[in-house]
């Protein structure tokens, strides 16, 4: 499957988590460049039901080609490093061609460390197909464009007050016209105050801000934006040398420019992130959050999304890797006006997925992974079930 890679602000609660973490030891040189290819089967790419799929000359099972260019690079200057990571390639589609296209994810940036602070300067750039569920019934081509910059930092020692502080600019653009009023510009930024204890862990109380435009909306009955705060406190833990945690909580509040009635929204935003590694073999990870982010539906104006994964992984020896694993996400779209009815507003996806991985070298790696959505929406049209099974093999120099 398509590879994604970590953006320089996950979103305020885990940047703020992050933040809190003491000073990682000097960075080491690596530069690995490399070639990848996946076979994906899919089994509705439209990732709707089957008379929508029809009406947008979508055949709902397809299987896709994927190959592309990699990069990991870590250069040290002094005590601070230049990073770049992602991949450059084109999905190939063997039944809708339409959807072809060229994806691109990449993230750079430079590691800062002076002193008791570290922070990270960067960018991120991404473009390909988007999620189909997102396009008008009546169209299926849509590629998103998305670019970020942004900075962060943390000045702390091992016990004892620190400061911390995170701003980010994101843009996302849309090639499909009418899907264009879902263009958006964001601006967010956090800052926080940290206290550290070894044996008890590190606190940080924070605030933050965001606030997002849609610059294409034109019409009076839609909101062109909305303006979220939040304050809270995150608190990360090493509970023993098998287990260590992140929880953070915060009181947010959107306001937003509509004119629908109840478009406001005022409430508990959450994260909790739990890792336990009772072996050097086996290793879990559970995580639960609810978070505010711009909506992706056509006609949304910004989304409540909950989601809960559990993941588990077992080393079968040096080379031979599997994992099992398990998600739920809820998304619930406000300010919602139908332009183009229906307009997806609510939605439960439950998902299994599950994959192995074999390194027959130090540069050559294979894996084959699996796995299977029911989704259940408002509206008829987005509700479905799908099953994809992928094979990618990679080539590190």
């Amino acid at each position: 499957m398509r590879m994604h890679y970590r953006k320089v602000v996950y979103s305020t609660l885990l940047g703020v988590a992050a933040m809190s973490t003491p000073a990682l030891a000097q960075d080491v040189r690596s530069v690995t460049f490399g070639v990848q290819a996946t076979v994906l089967h899919d089994t509705n790419v439209s990732r709707s039901d089957a008379a929508t799929a029809a009406l947008r000359g979508i055949v709902r099972e397809d299987t896709i080609f994927s190959p592309a260019v990699t990069a990991d690079v870590l250069l040290p200057i002094s005590r601070q490093s230049i990073y770049l990571q992602g991949s450059v390639g084109y999905d190939f589609h063997d039944k809708n061609t339409q959807l072809d296209t060229e994806n691109l994810d990449l993230v750079g940036g430079l590691n800062l460390n002076f002193g008791p602070c570290q922070g990270q300067i960067g960018g991120q750039a991404h473009y390909g197909q988007a999620n189909l569920q997102t396009v008008t019934l009546v169209d299926s081509e849509n590629a998103i464009e998305s670019r970020s910059i942004g900075g962060t930092l943390a000045c702390s020692r091992a016990s004892g007050l620190g400061v911390m502080g995170t701003v980010n600019k994101t843009w996302s653009e849309n090639s499909n016209a009418i899907v264009s009023g879902n263009d958006s510009e964001t601006f967010d930024a956090t800052i926080g105050v940290t206290y550290a204890r070894p044996a008890l862990g590190t606190i940080t109380v924070f605030t933050g801000y965001s606030d997002t435009d849609y610059p294409n909306r034109i019409l009076p009955t839609q909101a062109s934006g909305y303006e979220t705060t939040s304050i809270g406190v995150s608190f990360e833990r090493r509970i023993s040398s098998r287990l260590q945690g992140v929880v953070s909580y915060a009181y947010t509040t959107v306001e937003t420019d509509s004119l629908l009635p109840d478009s406001d929204f005022e409430g508990s935003t959450y994260r909790l992130d739990l890792t336990y590694r009772p072996s050097e073999r086996l290793r879990a990870e559970f995580g639960v959050g609810r978070q505010v982010s711009p909506a992706s539906s056509l006609g949304g104006l910004y989304s409540i999304d909950t989601t809960w994964r559990l993941t588990g992984a077992y080393d079968l020896g040096s080379r031979i890797a599997v994992s099992l694993g398990t998600e739920f996400a809820s998304t619930e779209t406000e300010g919602a006006f139908a332009i183009i009815a229906p307009v997806l507003a609510d939605s439960d996806s439950y998902a299994v997925f599950g994959a192995i991985s074999f390194a027959q070298s130090e540069r050559i790696k294979w894996a084959l992974t699996a796995r299977y959505e029911d989704r259940d929406a408002n509206v008829p049209q987005y509700t479905y079930t799908r099953t994809v099974v992928a094979l990618s093999t990679g080539v590190a120099f």
